[in-house]
């Protein structure tokens, strides 16, 4: 589109009247225009994305879950960050490009749980396969990311799967944004499903089928999970979390976008007349 509106715009005839003076005008419009044209086109490609990614391995003991050391996820990402142990702490979190960050993800959970059906291969089989158990069991549980960088959107994906029918759900706020999903994990492993998302807050019309929740459009600087509790659930009621990943982006600038082309057409507009 934007090639299209540069093209016609150099294009654009002069005015009847041929003197220089005239003709000049018309001149230095079209190359402001195509200026600007540009210059939008460039502003909407400008988008960048950065994507911090845990897997919690789990275990059977004396034995630990599989690691990540492909890519993996709902929104595929590299440099998966491996954490170990029913509690502990991983600073400088690095992010899909393998850069340390000055994030921190801290836990602690009642007990951890391998489902011992990785592929081996490092990837989505296996950091779906060990996970954080009984989220919801004792107390106080807890399962902390700090030091995201201030100012920055976010979006976040919780994995969780069971290969038995559980009613789950969790809690993610950043102190200003809290939010409660829930969803049925329908028994059936990664291999089987891929991945189902669920952003669903109200179990009041049906439960969605899901392994993944997403929460979008959170923006502070320390994001903590929390076990809800069992709001009625017709089976088993568990929380156990496999992995996380933040998602951190600056917003498509679409918006941006059309409104500097409709500017260039309210100036051609205003030139004609």
């Amino acid at each position: 589109m934007i090639s299209f509106l540069v093209e016609k715009i150099s294009k654009k005839k002069p005015t009847t009247n041929t003197t220089n003076t005239t003709h000049n005008k018309p001149m230095k419009t079209k190359t402001f225009i195509t200026a600007a044209v540009l210059a939008t086109a460039m502003h909407a490609s400008a988008a960048t994305i950065s994507i911090i990614s845990v897997n919690f391995q789990g275990g059977q003991n004396p034995s630990t879950g599989p690691d990540v050391t492909g890519t993996a996820g709902y929104v595929p990402a590299d440099n998966w960050n491996n954490a170990t142990g029913v509690a502990g702490t991983v600073n400088s979190l690095m992010d899909d490009s393998g850069a340390s960050t000055s994030s921190s993800v801290t836990w602690t959970t009642f007990n951890t749980w391998d489902l011992q059906n990785g592929d081996s291969n490092g990837t989505d089989q296996d950091m779906m396969s060990g996970y954080l158990d009984n989220f919801n069991v004792g107390g106080p549980q807890t399962l902390t990311i700090s030091g995201i960088q201030p100012n920055k959107g976010y979006d976040i994906y919780v994995y969780f799967n069971r290969e038995q029918e559980t009613y789950t759900g969790i809690t993610a706020s950043d102190g200003t944004n809290t939010n409660t999903y829930y969803a049925r994990d329908n028994g059936s492993n990664y291999a089987t499903n891929g991945y189902m998302i669920s952003s669903d807050d109200n179990i009041g019309d049906g439960w969605t089928d899901a392994n993944v929740f997403q929460f979008t459009g959170y923006t502070g600087s320390t994001l903590d999970f929390s076990a809800p509790g069992d709001p009625g659930a017709p089976g088993a009621w568990k929380v156990y979390v496999q992995g996380i990943q933040l998602v951190v982006t600056v917003p498509e600038p679409s918006s941006t976008a059309l409104l500097g082309l409709g500017g260039v057409a309210l100036m051609l507009r205003r030139r004609r007349k």
